[in-house]
């Protein structure tokens, strides 16, 4: 890893890839398999839900802030990143040994569902670059919907974030998330304290099968 080349370590096939809030900050924390405890301690609780036109969807009770245990976060907010260069930030946070996430405009990110096709900001989840080459390394999902490892170039990059700066009246009104954290610096802790919990996983799986402590919806 030389200053024009930093790739950080992920993993790239972590237990949870259907939804990114879930699956990025996982791709930090079990590219150590030591931190084995502190995934089975924090995603055994699981809740079943139906809407009303019947669709079914399985999720997991883990709070918001339920990775801060085990990951630190700087946010970094829309009004504050439409004055910086992007390609510089990201770089520069890499070299900090630092992960990025980041909100993009699909259409230029040429390996996506939408590339081409539709504008639409998405999340991306970004872990190294190489200059030379001119190439982020990203974790996220494909033109084919499948979770692995993808390579973009920083031209796609900048047309994909000046687009979401410069041109955000074509996304509608933006959700809050998106607003405040626009972009975010991600940092795992250096020692992870966590042992086990046998008896906590017992009682999560109980819950569930029970439907303990779960109102009924009226859908």
């Amino acid at each position: 890893m030389t200053d024009s080349c930093i790739i950080l370590p992920v993993n790239d096939k972590p237990p949870i890839t259907v939804y990114k809030n879930y699956s990025f900050p996982l791709c930090i924390i079990s590219a150590d398999v030591s931190e084995s405890d502190w995934l089975c301690n924090h995603f055994g609780n699981v809740y079943l839900m139906r809407e009303r036109d019947g669709y079914i969807w399985l999720d997991f009770l883990e709070p918001n802030d339920g990775f801060d245990s085990a990951l630190e976060f700087e946010r970094i907010n829309l009004n504050e990143l439409e004055r910086m260069d992007v390609i510089k930030l990201i770089k520069d946070t890499l070299s900090e040994k630092k992960y990025v996430t980041l909100f993009l405009d699909e259409y230029y990110m040429d390996k996506t569902a939408l590339a081409g096709k539709h504008h639409h900001l998405a999340e991306f989840f970004i872990y190294g670059y190489d200059d030379e080459k001119r190439i982020f390394y990203t974790v996220g999902f494909n033109s084919s919907e499948f979770f692995g490892q993808l390579t973009y170039s920083y031209d796609s990059v900048i047309k994909a974030h000046d687009s979401f700066i410069n041109e955000r009246e074509k996304f509608g009104k933006l959700p809050v998330w998106v607003v405040w954290y626009a972009f975010s610096k991600i940092k795992k802790k250096e020692n992870i304290t966590e042992e086990l919990d046998v008896n906590n996983i017992l009682r999560e799986l109980e819950e569930y099968a029970s439907s303990a402590n779960i109102k009924k919806a009226a859908f």
